[in-house]
């Protein structure tokens, strides 16, 4: 054997342990924020917890939901949201009785997706990166978000990249139910028809599917029968064998659960404009334990308290660059996002991670993390932060130099088809010209995009019979 030395140059990115916790806990939720800092506070005697005397604001989730503040003190000043349920009359049972053991518990999606995961022999990292896919999945069963978002939204020490997770999603698109982990409607039915006995019928509507989805959405059956050059009785076949698919995998499972959130951000108008304020309610109220800190700093000789010392101290400092970033990011939304705080949806701006990245001089992936499962309370409604950045259409009218979002062109799509003739519903061709006479031009494909996105059906499934 011969042996050689040979030298070699390479770039490594090593994050040190303090800017690793700081990362972690600026991309926490709420909750996963609290139950860290309290996992903290149990292991370090240094740190102890002063308990607010206060409640924090939480509110249902759901956009759906209208908010009503009340002031009890003067319109400049928030104060709590309040929120009842409770019924006039309450039932009263013996104390050994419990109504809700009679009450079958709902199977959730993740849930039944979980315990399929179970039955599967997995590495510790492909599990993880599973269970992660699933708990991306949206309420019908799809992954919405993209791979090279998730991707890049994940730690950077974990190191997992697209192809990674595209291999574990085409592992959960073989879980029930089929269609399940798809990221659009088009991937949901090529996946249950693979699914089916393979013959003549299923061949053809999935190549109807794959190659000919736009004559599917605008129901140009004529147009699909000229196109294929086959007999009627054969089409039709394959059409109601398309029919019969589930559109929304997750239909019959239980996906509509009550989660509260304490939103990070309120948005109050002040002055005319609309301002940003974290939310101080959620900030843990953590301190060193004095005595305990100066006995280990005046301390001569080195123990293991030094350390602890030391990551106490990064504790605070992490934890106040969480919510001094968190405030920062929502500024800069809010600064360039004030006609929809005024107008609504209808008025969204186009806005890029990086241009909040490049105002604020820093990371893009910071301001990625910032925003996920960061929840913003404003008189409009309950909004991730993520919910405000969305791409730059260009406009067509040459008087115009602004440029519109496809959030605000969403927004008129809905407004037109709701304006409709309910017997005589608007195309997809037909809301491309409309948008078009509005120097709003998109191809026709993209409004079926739109459309599908929000779960609006087509001109030929909104029909009145």
């Amino acid at each position: 054997m011969k042996q050689n030395l040979n030298l070699k140059q390479t770039q490594q990115l090593n994050l040190s342990p303090q800017l690793k916790h700081a990362i972690k806990l600026l991309q926490c939720s709420n909750l996963e924020f609290d139950l860290e800092v309290g996992r903290i506070l149990a292991e370090n005697p240094l740190l102890e917890l002063e308990e607010n005397n206060h409640e924090i604001i939480e509110t249902p989730s759901s956009n759906n939901d209208k908010i009503e503040e009340t002031s009890q003190h003067s319109d400049e000043e928030y104060t709590d949201w309040e929120w009842s349920d409770t019924p006039s009359h309450q039932a009263t049972f013996d104390d050994d009785y419990d109504p809700m053991l009679n009450v079958a518990a709902p199977i959730s999606l993740r849930a039944s997706l979980l315990a399929q995961l179970a039955e599967y022999q997995l590495s510790q990292r492909d599990l993880a990166i599973m269970t992660l896919l699933i708990e991306e999945l949206d309420d019908q069963g799809y992954l919405s978000t993209s791979l090279e978002d998730i991707a890049e939204n994940l730690p950077l020490d974990l190191m997992i990249d697209e192809e990674e997770l595209a291999a574990n999603l085409t592992l959960l698109q073989q879980f029930e139910p089929v269609g399940v982990g798809a990221r659009n409607l088009q991937e949901s039915l090529l996946v249950q028809i693979k699914a089916l006995e393979q013959n003549g019928v299923s061949m053809l509507a999935q190549f109807i599917v794959k190659e000919h989805f736009d004559c599917l959405g605008d129901g140009q059956f004529h147009k699909l029968k000229k196109i294929l050059s086959l007999p009627d009785a054969k089409i039709t076949e394959a059409l109601n064998l398309i029919c019969s698919l589930n559109p929304y995998p997750a239909f019959g499972l239980d996906t509509e659960q009550t989660h509260y959130i304490s939103p990070d951000v309120l948005v109050k108008k002040y002055n005319g404009s609309w301002h940003a304020q974290v939310n101080t309610k959620n900030m843990p109220n953590i301190k060193l334990n004095q005595v305990y800190a100066q006995a280990v700093a005046c301390s001569e000789t080195k123990t293991e308290l030094s350390g602890t010392l030391q990551e106490a101290q990064w504790l605070l400092k992490s934890i106040e660059q969480r919510f001094d970033t968190i405030q920062k990011v929502a500024e800069q939304i809010v600064n360039r996002q004030q006609a929809f705080f005024e107008e609504g949806e209808l008025s969204m701006k186009p806005l890029t991670l990086k241009e909040i990245a490049t105002e604020l001089n820093i990371h893009e992936s910071t301001v990625s993390r910032a925003c996920t499962q960061k929840y913003l309370l404003c008189s409009k409604g309950l909004f991730e932060l993520k919910y405000f950045f969305s791409q730059k259409v260009h406009h067509n009218n040459a008087d115009s130099s602004d440029d519109i979002s496809n959030m605000a062109i969403k927004a008129r799509l809905k407004e037109i088809i709701a304006n409709e003739d309910p017997n005589h519903p608007f195309s997809d061709n037909k809301l491309a010209e409309l948008l078009e006479s509005e120097q709003i031009s998109i191809a026709r494909r993209t409004v079926t995009k739109y459309r599908e996105a929000m779960h609006i059906k087509s001109a030929r499934e909104r029909k009145i019979s």
